[in-house]
């Protein structure tokens, strides 16, 4: 990973990786909103809560899918974001994916068991997919 030398660091340091707070919620969605894969990989590697929430956007998951981030998507997926989390701009996961009209995050969420019961998103999903 290419991040800077002070941030791992401090990660080995007594800091704590899911400090709440700030605009950002925690250091996870910062780094998901500034965009940073390897930033997001070594606050995983640093046990970061994955399913925290707070901020803007509520949870980490519904950040990487509002910046439009699959790769980050895919990686918080597989440290078992919960892919049925509740936020608050859109709702859920699969329903900020209709609105931003991604088809790919929209797959990669139906393969993690998205729940397409909830809140009406089906018929947007349907939609989307065809």
């Amino acid at each position: 990973m290419a991040c800077h030398p002070l941030l791992t660091v401090y990660l080995q340091g007594t800091s704590d990786v899911n400090s709440q707070g700030g605009k950002y919620g925690n250091a996870l969605q910062a780094a998901i909103l500034v965009g940073s894969k390897d930033i997001v990989q070594l606050l995983l590697a640093h046990n970061a809560d994955v399913n925290a929430q707070g901020g803007k956007y509520v949870t980490a998951l519904l950040a990487a899918i509002r910046k439009e981030n699959k790769d980050i998507v895919q990686l918080l997926l597989e440290h078992n974001a919960d892919v049925n989390g509740k936020g608050v701009l859109h709702g859920n996961a699969l329903r900020e994916a209709s609105q931003r009209r991604n088809k790919d995050t929209l797959q990669l969420l139906l393969e993690h068991n998205a729940d397409v019961r909830a809140q009406d998103t089906d018929i947007i999903i349907i939609y989307l997919l065809l």
